[in-house]
């Protein structure tokens, strides 16, 4: 069993590379005898659907010249603040356990550290070390997993007082040379998605050192007692999210994985035939979706189709109802347009888990906005529906300071998504052109004057004519659209709470009035939404 699977956080794992297929028929056996919690392998590792569990690789060139002018900067500084070299483990078994002490305390709040016993005990022979030396004193380190045809950078500890002199940057650099330019490995790895805790690493390493997700469908095996708790606590993991104690913590971790399972299962299960596309302009609250709905018009030369009676939206016939995504794809009448077009404002977890079941036929255009300027967009809104009548003081801190919360949870929420096109309202108002090009090479449209598309859907074109291009608003909805407009509005106690709202900082009185006004609100709303549509057009002219 220790062969073919290493435990790890109480977790049975392949002791070989993901793409490696793994012997899981005496798995439940494995899982008993080693006092495990569960078994994790995952198959189709790099597939060409997205799917919700990943890891983070780079299979492309490590040369310095590959990299943007700001990435080869930071590296060439940390090049010349430390030394970087492999080592073996006894060059760093006594002095890295200080700087995995340092590390763990500024970073892994969430876990226990381990003695200084085990900490030895886990460096083993068979791994690749890396020291980081400044002025010959080991600041970092890491260890490395080497497989026959990859690398797992399984990990790496930095002094955190040395994190700003780019040490990352060359330890990353100077591995990844070493794997796949010296070593000519096809790839090498930073792990799995983590699901534990939070981490920037991946981030970090997508954005500065082009490492990129490869896509896998993951499989779950749990301990006997365990697979019973699993079931029945499943329906209520969202209750374990923000629980404070550890064994809630713990539990959370296990649902979650169990949902990212099932949602992989799914996906990996579905095959369509249909060969019809819908488009979704999906966008935060006054982000610009209406916009960029009337440009998808434009290049698709799209007419004003109503969805069908029981697929459409309560209020607008040329809408999709969010709920019904998957079963108008699956359904005879998609095929009867090439091409659907629809707006919308989902960001709920299983409603995005819909649209990656059924990613084949989905072109999904998702626009955000800086959440300021969507507040102040909100107000105006609000104003103009009679809804409200207050002055924008009092308005942030009844209202607007709420929806600054869930338009931040809709950036979460497609933060790990991938297979749509992702737009920012400053970049369709600063270079229209240039988005509008985007747009067309992600519906594989040719446009054969861009100018016209965006003199087409100038905002002033869109007042007057937004009924006649199916858009659906009246003239008061295109208000100013600009860039930065929240200077005129905010003050220096507005701006600190949006930073704190940012940073996930709520009070009590802050987490039930959101809850009311923002959680049990929407929940009552897209019920009747789903289920009672009069009473929700209803519901949504008054609240």
């Amino acid at each position: 069993m220790h062969k073919i699977w290493r435990k790890y956080n109480g977790v049975l794992v392949p002791n070989t590379p993901p793409e490696a297929s793994v012997d899981t028929s005496n798995i439940i056996k494995d899982i008993i005898y080693s006092n495990s919690l569960l078994a994790r392998w995952v198959t189709d590792f790099d597939c060409k659907k997205e799917m919700p569990f990943w890891y983070i690789i780079k299979d492309n060139s490590s040369l310095i010249e590959n990299y943007s002018s700001n990435t080869r900067n930071q590296i060439k500084k940390g090049l010349k603040n430390f030394e970087i070299r492999k080592v073996n483990k006894y060059e760093i078994h006594q002095t890295a356990y200080s700087i995995y002490k340092k590390a763990f305390k500024a970073y892994e709040k969430n876990k226990t550290i381990v003695s200084l016993e085990v900490f030895q005990k886990n460096l083993k022979a068979e791994f690749d070390y890396w020291g980081v030396y400044r002025n010959d004193k080991l600041v970092g380190y890491a260890h490395n997993r080497v497989y026959d045809e990859s690398c797992d950078y399984s990990t790496i500890k930095i002094d955190p007082k040395h994190k700003n002199e780019y040490p990352f940057y060359a330890l990353i650099y100077k591995m990844n040379e070493y794997y796949l330019e010296e070593s000519s490995l096809s790839y090498v790895t930073d792990g799995a998605r983590s699901i534990s805790h939070q981490t920037n690493i991946q981030d970090f390493l997508v954005k500065k050192f082009k490492f990129r997700k490869a896509y896998c469908h993951l499989h779950l095996r749990y301990h006997p007692v365990i697979s019973i708790f699993v079931r029945i606590l499943y329906p209520f993991r969202s209750l374990f999210e923000n629980a404070g104690l550890r064994i809630f913590k713990n539990i959370s971790i296990i649902l979650s994985q169990e949902e990212l399972k099932r949602e992989s299962d799914k996906i990996a299960g579905i095959t369509h035939k249909n060969d019809a596309i819908l488009v979704i302009s999906n966008g935060n609250f006054k982000s610009g979706s209406t916009w960029v709905t009337a440009i998808v018009k434009e290049l698709i030369k799209n007419k004003n189709v109503l969805f069908p009676d029981n697929f459409q939206e309560p209020i607008h016939r040329n809408w999709l109802n969010r709920y019904k995504i998957g079963s108008f794809i699956n359904s005879e009448k998609f095929n009867k347009e090439q091409t659907w077009i629809s707006k919308a404002h989902i960001y709920q977890k299983d409603l995005i888990y819909e649209i990656l079941q059924n990613q084949d036929n989905i072109k999904l255009i998702n626009i955000d906005r800086d959440v300021k300027d969507v507040i102040v967009s909100h107000y105006h809104h609000l104003k103009s529906l009679e809804k409200i009548n207050l002055d924008f003081k009092s308005y942030f801190d009844s209202w607007g300071k709420y929806k600054a919360i869930q338009c931040l949870q809709y950036s979460k929420a497609w933060k790990d998504v991938d297979f749509c096109l992702k737009l920012k309202y400053e970049d369709l108002k600063n270079s229209t052109p240039e988005s509008i090009k985007k747009i067309a090479n992600y519906l594989g449209v040719n446009v054969f004057d861009i100018l016209k598309v965006q003199e087409e859907t100038r905002i002033k074109n869109l007042r007057s004519n937004s009924v006649q291009k199916g858009l659906n608003e009246d003239e008061w909805f295109y208000r100013k659209g600009v860039v930065g407009d929240w200077k005129n509005y905010f003050d220096d106690e507005m701006l600190n709470k949006i930073s704190c709202l940012e940073k996930g900082q709520l009070n009590l009185n802050e987490n039930v009035n959101y809850f009311i006004k923002f959680t049990f609100r929407l929940r009552i709303k897209y019920f009747l939404y789903r289920y009672f549509p009069g009473w929700y057009v209803i519901f949504d002219k008054r609240f």
